[in-house]
């Protein structure tokens, strides 16, 4: 469904890590093995022109200037391209009050055909007086000036914000969809479960890898008006030993978990012998049980159904890895000589590449080796090996590519294959129908544990813990607050 996400970073001609970053970015967002349609307004279209001319547009600026402004919005799936496309355009054109340039790149096939975005990148210049237009950089200070002195105030985030909301849903209205797209806080709307945190395409392909990032402490500069210096954020204690995915996976499993008893509560028909009385209990379990306990749910709590193409799927996705783990060990091996940990450092180039690309992350790794491991080699060593590399390292994204398609075409086939699952609720045998979504009842079965012989509750069976301990149920006078709350 439609979800609201925009994320606004500026490119300053002082605090960018590199001069005309927002050329490199243009080259990036328009690359064609990404970009399902690029346009823009008052600069060149041409993805070749429009890096000329932000590289012109920045030699002219102070040497203190805003370059430029970039943009990552989602898009509604529910839309067409070409609805999409004229939902961009008016959005622009709408910040941008037809003044200051703009250009764009829609980002919806390949890997993101399942997460349509959109790269907008501005330059808050008027054209003809070179006056600013939107004053992404105005401040507190300076709004209270103009507005003392009756001028255009600036556009804040938060308007920002607001016109994303309203020109998305007038398109989906358009379009004749139900689906409407929200920008505040999951509290505000009304939604009592917990925000999920954003994992980004590098950290969901480092899981599909096999590998698990590790938090470590960062240093940051503190924000302007305070004490100068950097501040270390100690992100190890923050996760608390979790990564992102996991965090967010323990959320869903919670949210499933909360979701099966209302639809067991709201239908006692359907599960008449699953002892209801215990159902409230479970409840209050499923609440208070920490979300750094709650993994998801057990592939051995389900029989799923198989077919001869699912079979064959699975065989190719096994080649798939294998032939995925053999490149990745070639490259792995060619800096085993070089680094103290030549595992750590073929995980950066693959993040690097997945969203710079691999001549880009090879480049980078000439440039300053020590940025990827404890070397002693200098960037002229890494350069005389460039090209090997970096056709390693192509070759290797190539098989991950593969290997990501073969895994999406699992998932459809295994979603219109429909049939059955079975689940035991309080010792009670129930088939999942996925086509109906219905719950059935089936042959009544006692499902004990095998060593403590004990029947497991509904919550032991739809959700497993971790290390750490459980948390204790509720007493009756605990359960009888929550229900009157």
């Amino acid at each position: 469904m439609a979800i609201y996400s925009l994320r606004l970073t500026p490119i300053g001609k002082t605090t960018q890590q590199r001069p005309y970053t927002a050329a490199a970015h243009v080259r990036y967002i328009a690359r064609p093995g990404a970009a399902s349609h690029v346009m823009a307004a008052r600069m060149p279209e041409n993805k070749g022109r429009a890096q000329r001319w932000l590289r012109a547009a920045e030699k002219a600026d102070r040497k203190n200037a805003r370059v430029a402004d970039k943009l990552v919005i989602a898009l509604p799936k529910e839309l067409t391209l070409e609805q999409n496309i004229a939902l961009v355009r008016t959005f622009a054109d709408t910040l941008t009050k037809g003044r200051a340039s703009w250009f764009s790149a829609i980002h919806a096939r390949g890997k993101d055909r399942h997460n349509p975005h959109l790269h907008l990148l501005v330059r808050d210049h008027d054209v003809q007086t070179g006056e600013r237009v939107v004053m992404f950089s105005a401040g507190p200070k300076e709004a209270r000036a103009r507005a003392a002195k009756g001028k255009t105030l600036p556009t804040t985030l938060h308007a920002i914000r607001e016109l994303w909301e309203k020109s998305a849903n007038e398109a989906l209205e358009a379009a004749g969809r139900s689906e409407r797209i929200d920008r505040r806080r999951l509290a505000a709307q009304g939604i009592t479960r917990a925000a999920q945190v954003h994992e980004g395409p590098n950290i969901r392909a480092m899981h599909r890898r096999g590998h698990r990032p590790r938090s470590r402490d960062r240093l940051v500069r503190k924000r302007p008006g305070r004490q100068q210096g950097v501040r270390t954020v100690r992100y190890a204690e923050i996760d608390r030993g979790q990564t992102r995915a996991e965090y967010n996976d323990a959320l869903r499993a919670s949210a499933r978990a909360s979701a099966m008893v209302a639809r067991v509560q709201a239908r006692p028909t359907a599960v008449e012998r699953a002892i209801p009385r215990q159902l409230d209990a479970f409840a209050a379990e499923a609440r208070t049980t920490p979300l750094h306990q709650v993994a998801a749910l057990q592939p051995s709590a389900y029989v799923h159904a198989m077919t001869d193409s699912a079979a064959d799927l699975n065989k190719e996705l096994a080649s798939m890895h294998e032939a995925f783990g053999v490149a990745r060990g070639l490259l792995q091996t060619s800096f085993a000589q070089d680094f103290r940990a030549p595992g750590d450092v073929v995980e950066a180039l693959l993040s690097h590449a997945d969203e710079f690309g691999a001549e880009h992350a090879v480049e980078r790794l000439c440039e300053d080796p020590r940025a990827f491991g404890e070397t002693d080699k200098d960037g002229g060593y890494f350069r005389e090996r460039r090209e090997e590399l970096a056709a390693t390292l192509s070759a290797l994204i190539d098989r991950h590519d593969a290997l990501d398609l073969a895994q999406l075409r699992a998932e459809a086939s295994a979603k219109r294959g429909g049939g059955t699952r079975e689940i035991h609720i309080q010792g009670e045998l129930f088939a999942i129908d996925i086509d109906a979504r219905g719950l059935l009842s089936a042959e009544r079965v006692e499902v004990r544990e095998e060593q403590k012989g004990e029947t497991r509750s509904l919550a032991e069976m739809m959700v497993r813990t971790l290390d750490t301990p459980r948390a204790e149920p509720l007493s009756e006078q605990e359960r009888e607050q929550e229900r009157k709350r």
